[in-house]
């Protein structure tokens, strides 16, 4: 009665654990850099007999996909551990979002004359789980409305008039700016209205339209 607490667990017949070398997986949607996320698992056979360990896997949301390529059940020996790899995908361009996975290894049978284990019995079963995320990143077009040469008058004023597209997957504070701003005041061009355009625009959405007005020289 005074034995230690973990004495009940050793030499028991029928034991499985599991585990991941990832909880938290982090999948980048950019549509040029989407790439899959792969994560190393170990299932071990805790028992003390050989044992047949299935795994299986979800995640929740449509979002998110997780599979495991190649053997998926094994006849493993008491000790004894087998490792494969879980593979994380995301569809691109997604917005920012969590998910959480599941992976479950579970003792099938287990003896030399292998006696069928009912589901969740007995300690046969074990999981690990977690989040998959996707990252935000932030993309841009800048849709300019006559983006040809101009041809301004002594004195004249001209307006450049954009939008910006925010082809990102999160809400992003944008910035139009005139890079060579002093190059043009240099030689005598001057900004009617700010040089720059801000706007907070929404993911798969365009920014108001903006203006810059600039006066030839005199």
């Amino acid at each position: 009665m005074l034995a230690p607490m973990n004495a009940q667990a050793q030499g028991t017949p029928i034991g499985v654990e599991i585990e991941c070398d990832d909880s938290t997986i982090d999948i980048n949607v950019h549509p040029e850099q989407n790439q899959p996320v792969s994560v190393s698992c170990t299932v071990t056979n805790t028992g003390t007999f050989k044992e047949q360990i299935d795994i299986d896997w979800s995640v929740d949301g449509n979002d998110f996909n997780v599979d495991v390529p190649g053997d998926t059940s094994w006849d493993i020996e008491a000790g004894d551990s087998e490792d494969f790899t879980a593979v994380f995908t995301a569809s691109p361009r997604i917005e920012v979002k969590s998910e959480d996975f599941n992976i479950t290894a579970t003792v099938i049978n287990f003896g030399i004359d292998p006696v069928n284990v009912p589901l969740g019995q007995f300690g046969s079963t074990a999981e690990v789980g977690g989040t998959v995320n996707s990252l935000a990143y932030s993309r841009i077009d800048l849709e300019v409305s006559n983006p040809t040469t101009r041809n301004i008058e002594v004195s004249e004023e001209e307006s450049i008039q954009f939008t910006i597209f925010n082809d990102g997957n999160r809400i992003d504070e944008l910035e139009v700016i005139v890079v060579n701003q002093q190059e043009l005041e240099d030689a005598g061009f001057k900004f009617v209205s700010d040089s720059f355009f801000r706007s907070t625009v929404n993911p798969s959405s365009s920014s108001e339209q903006g203006t810059i007005l600039i006066e030839a020289p005199s």
